[in-house]
């Protein structure tokens, strides 16, 4: 091997490690939050909402489930008032 190479080889098993490390938290978290929005009910849809819209959009997206978005329609109706 080039010298190049091995520091190039030596780089990638350093950090690959890490890389897929970040990569399984971020897997793990998706399905903690995702499964939360399935089962949690409008108070987690809500809280999630506030947190992260966009993943409330991806999972509509995604689910086409009219549930998800719920709680929306309410606020807008109670602004209204």
């Amino acid at each position: 091997m080039e010298p190049t190479s091995k520091m190039l080889f030596h780089i990638l098993k350093r950090f690959g490690k890490a890389a897929i490390a970040v990569e399984l938290t971020a897997v793990g978290g998706l399905f903690y939050v995702f499964h939360d929005i399935n089962t949690g009910g409008p108070e987690a849809r809500s809280k999630w909402d506030d947190r992260v819209p966009f993943l409330i959009d991806a999972f509509y997206n995604m689910t086409g489930d009219e549930r998800v978005i719920a709680h929306r329609i309410n606020r807008s109706r109670n602004d209204d008032n």
